[in-house]
C-alpha cells in the first residue's frame, strides 16, 4: 500500500504541474487576444519600426529606395501586419491549421506605385506571402501545439483520478499523500516559473542571421513580457497548490485525531463492566 500510495502521489504532483503549464500557455502563447494586447503594450511596431532601417539596408543598398521603403513601413503598417500574423501563427500551431504567412505584397505595390524600383532581393519577399518559419520548425511546433491541446482536458483528469484513489485508500495517511503529491506539484510549478524566463535568451541568441539581428532587441523585449507574465501566473499556482498542501496536512491531522478519540471511545467501552 505503502508503493501505491507514492505512485498516485508523484501522478497527482505532475498532472497538476502539467495542468498549470497547460493552463498559463493556453493563456498567453496560444491566445491571439493576449498576444496582440501584450505587442502593443510593448510598443512592438515602433520598436520594430525603429530598426527596420538596418534591415532594409541588407536588401536595398540604394538610398532613395530605402527612404521609400521607410516611408511605407510605418508603426501602423507593422501594427495591422502583427494582428494578421498572430491570429494566422495561433491557428496554424495550436490548431492544426496551416503553417502562417506574412504577406507583404501590398508592400511592393506600392513602391511600385510611386515609381521606386524594387530591389530582386525584396522583389522575392514582396511578390508572394512568405512562411514564418521553415517547414523543419514548424512541423515540431505544430506537434507541441496538438499535445497541448490534449494535455488540456487529460491532465486535470490523471489529476482527479489520482485524487479520487488515494482518497479510497482505507488508510490513515491518504491526506499525507494528497499533501505530498500536491506539494510536488508546487515545487515542479514553482521550477517551471524559473525556466520560462530562460526563452527570450535562447530566441535572442539565435537570431544571429544580419536581417533578423537588428530586431532582436525588440523581439526579445516582447517574449520577455510574454515570459514574465507566465512567470507570475506560474508562481500563483504553486502559491495556491502549497497551501492546499497545508489544507491536506490539516485534515491529515484532524482526521488522525478523529480516529484516535473514536478508538478511545471504544477501547473505554469495551472495558467498561456490564450490568
Amino acid at each position: 500500500m505503502k508503493w501505491l500510495r507514492r505512485l498516485l502521489a508523484t501522478v497527482l504532483g505532475v498532472a497538476l504541474t502539467v495542468t498549470a503549464i497547460i493552463t498559463v500557455t493556453d493563456a498567453t502563447t496560444w491566445n491571439s487576444a493576449y498576444l496582440m494586447a501584450t505587442a502593443d503594450r510593448t510598443n512592438l511596431a515602433q520598436h520594430i519600426s525603429n530598426e527596420l532601417p538596418a534591415v532594409i539596408a541588407s536588401y536595398a543598398p540604394a538610398a532613395d529606395t530605402q527612404a521609400a521603403i521607410t516611408n511605407v513601413l510605418t508603426p501602423a503598417y507593422i501594427e495591422t501586419k502583427i494582428n494578421d500574423v498572430i491570429p494566422a501563427f495561433v491557428t496554424g500551431f495550436r490548431h492544426g491549421g496551416s503553417v502562417p504567412n506574412l504577406d507583404v505584397t501590398d508592400l511592393g505595390q506600392q513602391l511600385a506605385l510611386s515609381g521606386v524600383p524594387v530591389p530582386p532581393a525584396l522583389a522575392a519577399i514582396t511578390n508572394s506571402p512568405q512562411p514564418l518559419m521553415s517547414s523543419h520548425l514548424a512541423a515540431p511546433l505544430q506537434t507541441v501545439g496538438g499535445v497541448s491541446g490534449l494535455l488540456q482536458w487529460l491532465a486535470p483528469l490523471v489529476a482527479l483520478a489520482a485524487t479520487v484513489m488515494l482518497l479510497l485508500i482505507s488508510d490513515h495517511r491518504r491526506f499525507l499523500a494528497l499533501a505530498q503529491g500536491v506539494w510536488l506539484g508546487s515545487a515542479l510549478t514553482a521550477l517551471a516559473a524559473a525556466v520560462v524566463q530562460l526563452p527570450p535568451s535562447l530566441i535572442e541568441a539565435t537570431l544571429n542571421t544580419s536581417v533578423a539581428r537588428p530586431l532582436a532587441a525588440a523581439i526579445r523585449a516582447y517574449s520577455q513580457a510574454i515570459a514574465t507574465d507566465q512567470s507570475h501566473q506560474l508562481l500563483r499556482y504553486a502559491l495556491i497548490l502549497a497551501v492546499v498542501g497545508v489544507i491536506c496536512i490539516v485534515a491529515h491531522v484532524v482526521a488522525g485525531l478523529i480516529a484516535h478519540l473514536m478508538h478511545h471511545a471504544k477501547t473505554k467501552s469495551e472495558s467498561s463492566p456490564v450490568d
